[in-house]
């Protein structure tokens, strides 16, 4: 005769006479009353899991020359910074070797993502691939610094 399901904590290994009493407990404890001659239906049963995983073996690229410029020809863009048309070089990610650094404005293409390297910012390559911007300090940033 209930037109709502209530929520009844469980833990694993819970028995049907068990999940009957949580159930009869937390019904009463909403509603104040409980008839306990009523069937009861469970309509959702929901399940968690925990499942011990090993890390993901990562694999090194190729290192490359620190420098050197990726495989392959760029392709140019235009894109506008600050307002300006600006020709930006644009890299296949999968052309970048390990160790590799890229003054900015440039953009690393690849199948799930795009990453742009606004200038005053440089790209290194790491060792399994991973992509490391870093700002570059600009005569008026070292001014503080002297």
């Amino acid at each position: 005769g209930q037109a709502h399901e209530i929520t009844v904590p469980g833990s694993g290994g819970a028995g049907a006479a068990e999940i009957r009493e949580r159930f009869e407990e937390t019904f009463e404890r909403h509603y104040g009353r409980l008839d306990r001659d009523k069937a009861i239906e469970i309509v959702n049963l929901r399940v968690v899991a925990e499942v011990p995983a090993r890390p993901p073996a990562l694999v090194p690229l190729a290192a490359g020359v620190e420098g050197a410029t990726p495989a392959g020809e760029p392709s140019r863009r235009t894109v506008r910074i600050d307002g300006v048309p600006t020709g930006v070089a644009v890299h296949t990610r999968d052309s970048l070797a390990a160790g590799t650094v890229l003054a900015g404005p440039r953009i690393i293409e690849e199948m799930t993502a795009t990453t742009y390297v606004p200038p005053s910012w440089s790209v290194t390559v790491g060792r399994f691939g991973e992509l490391d911007l870093n700002r570059n300090p600009t005569p008026t940033d070292r001014k503080g610094d002297e």
